[in-house]
């Protein structure tokens, strides 16, 4: 199975601790799929598994949408501020 590589930002990024996470996951898949294994791999994730969304070559993508060899993947959750 190939190795992906997924950045992480934000809340997710604190939780797991990491900046960067590789998952051994097989290619062609789903978005949907790289954010539910994120969630399992990662139990302090998991909680945070509904407010995922994947970018996939730097464009937000819908949970169906492929995710492929080569590609540069990227999850962010939802941000507040003022």
């Amino acid at each position: 199975m190939p190795a992906v590589s997924v950045l992480l930002f934000s809340v997710l990024k604190q939780r797991i601790g990491k900046t960067r996470i590789t998952l051994d996951i097989v290619i062609p898949t789903t978005a949907e799929a790289v954010l539910d294994a994120v969630a399992q791999l990662h139990p302090a994730a998991a909680s945070l598994r509904p407010v995922m969304r994947l970018a996939v070559n730097q464009v937000y993508v819908g949970e169906s949408d492929p995710v492929t060899e080569g590609d540069e993947l990227a999850i962010v959750t939802p941000v507040s501020g003022g």
